[in-house]
């Protein structure tokens, strides 16, 4: 049978105090190891990985090794997260993995609507989000289903060259704002 690795991405806990945060649980790795078709999939959790902790940039080598050597990676947005999992998200795009928020409606990254500056904006996901992600679902099963379509019929993913053309497409879309206003 063919194999997958999918590395998953979101808090870790800190501390028995930490409890105000979601984690990826044992029921999250089992369903997703349950539901991949074909496949035998081995999951990449930096929380549950042997790590040495104490030594901050073998813990980002650690992170990094694990995030470069996996074929998708899974975002877990369902809650407000840290540095750690924006930056997994963008190296995952240099290496040209797959990224799968689970970023349900409602939640931090997601609002059917939302005030910022003045501005109503609808159906709002992050922007962090929306360019890093080669998918944005609302929850596991989501995320599940995606990754069965994608290796049944492989499609083109994000890479690197995304954010050359995220800049490129903000200035032609200043230049015609600029225009508009005159």
């Amino acid at each position: 049978m063919k194999s997958i690795r999918i590395y998953l991405s979101g808090s870790i806990k800190k501390g028995e105090k930490d409890v105000n945060q979601s984690y990826w649980t044992e029921s999250d790795e089992k369903f997703i190891k349950n539901n991949i078709k074909d496949y035998t999939v081995e999951l990449l959790n930096p929380a549950t990985a042997d790590i040495r902790r104490s030594d901050p940039f073998s813990n980002f080598g650690a992170d990094l090794y694990l995030v470069t050597s996996s074929d998708f990676l899974m975002a877990d947005l369902r809650e407000g997260r840290g540095i750690g999992v924006g930056c997994e998200m963008t190296i995952a795009k240099f290496f040209r993995i797959p990224v799968i928020s689970i970023c349900p409606c409602e939640s931090h990254y997601r609002k059917s609507k939302l005030q910022v500056y003045g501005e109503e904006l609808h159906n709002w996901i992050h922007p962090m989000v929306v360019g890093l992600s080669d998918v944005v679902v609302g929850n596991l099963p989501e995320a599940v289903a995606w990754v069965n379509g994608f290796l049944a019929s492989p499609k083109a993913v994000k890479d690197s060259k995304l954010f050359q053309e995220a800049i490129e497409y903000y200035k032609k879309m200043e230049v015609i704002q600029e225009r508009s206003r005159r």
